[in-house]
Order: C-alpha cells, then sequence, then structure tokens
C-alpha cells in the first residue's frame, strides 16, 4: 500500500469513529433531556400544593348580639407527595366606607365558636396535618362585630389558608347564605 492509501484509510477511520461520537453524543443529549424532565416533574411532586375549595357559606347572628358568626364549610385538598399542615386561616373582608378608599380587615378563625353553633360539624383547629395525596374538610369559624362593617359595601370574602412553608392558597366567597339561629 501506498502512503497515500494508507492516509485515505486513516481519514476514512477518522471519520468514522467521528460520527460515531456525534451520534453517541445526540444520544446522551436526549436522555439528559428525559432526566432533567423526571427531575423537574420530581420536584414538582414534593412542593407544597395545598388547593382550597368552598362546599357552603353561610352568616349567623347567635342570640340577638351584635354580632356574627361566618361559616365556611371547606374542604383542603393536598395535592404535593409530601405531607403538609395548615398553620394559619383567615377571612379577608375587602369593604368601602361611603366615598372612602377599599380597606382590608383580616380576622382569625376561631373553632372555639363552634359551641355557638348548635351545629354538630367539626370546625379546624390550627395547625392541623394533611397527609400525602389526601383531603380533609371542616369548617372554618370566624367572628365578625356588626360595628366593623356598619355603613360599608362589601366588595368579597376570601378565605385564606397558609401552610408550614408559608405558601397561600386562597377561595373567594361569592354567596353567602343568611341563617338564622334555629
Amino acid at each position: 500500500m501506498r502512503r497515500n492509501e494508507v492516509m485515505d484509510w486513516v481519514s476514512i477511520l477518522a471519520l468514522a469513529v467521528a460520527c460515531f461520537a456525534a451520534w453517541q453524543a445526540a444520544r446522551s443529549t436526549k436522555t439528559a433531556k428525559q432526566a432533567y424532565s423526571l427531575a423537574i416533574e420530581q420536584d414538582q411532586r414534593h412542593r407544597p400544593s395545598l388547593e382550597l375549595y368552598l362546599v357552603e357559606a353561610y352568616i349567623r347572628r347567635i342570640d340577638l348580639s351584635d354580632e356574627r358568626l361566618f361559616v365556611f364549610h371547606l374542604m383542603v385538598t393536598n395535592k404535593s407527595a409530601s405531607k403538609n399542615s395548615i398553620k394559619n386561616l383567615q377571612l379577608l373582608i375587602e369593604h368601602q366606607r361611603k366615598d372612602g378608599p377599599l380597606s382590608n380587615v383580616s380576622i382569625p378563625h376561631d373553632p372555639e365558636l363552634n359551641s355557638r353553633l348548635n351545629e354538630n360539624k367539626d370546625p379546624f383547629r390550627t395547625p392541623f396535618l394533611i397527609e400525602a395525596y389526601s383531603a380533609t374538610g371542616g369548617i372554618a369559624i370566624f367572628r365578625v362585630p356588626d360595628d366593623l362593617l356598619s355603613g360599608s359595601r362589601v366588595e368579597s370574602y376570601v378565605i385564606k389558608i397558609v401552610d408550614n412553608k408559608n405558601y397561600e392558597s386562597a377561595v373567594e366567597a361569592i354567596l353567602l347564605q343568611d341563617k338564622n339561629d334555629e
């Protein structure tokens, strides 16, 4: 064999090795992208993900007092692969007095008010644990003095939960039914 023929075979072999290396690199890139996608999905499954659903909402005046109890039957769903817990539950009322600016009032949930309802429903007791991929239900009760909202136009009622990682989830109550003490 002549020197040129040997050089041609070496060049062809080098080209084949380079093509094989490029093919392996492309396969490795595809595998790396798939592994990255799986890692992102796994991370998403373990992130806190609480969803809040409003089942029923009503207002109850108790014993002709100067306050009303706002009662919300809620379902909380944990869509995460990790346990989570609710550390805070509150009612946010956005209202406006006459021509003044919009104001917000935050009222904490008080499970002890359940004794005043004369109903057989379990109130949430914060903090409470929600297992992975599960749901729990209960009632949230808020005491609102009449003078707090007198002369105001209420814009919205929003129930907000805060979990142990300080993530918030909220739901707006569109329709609240007035119930008399039975």
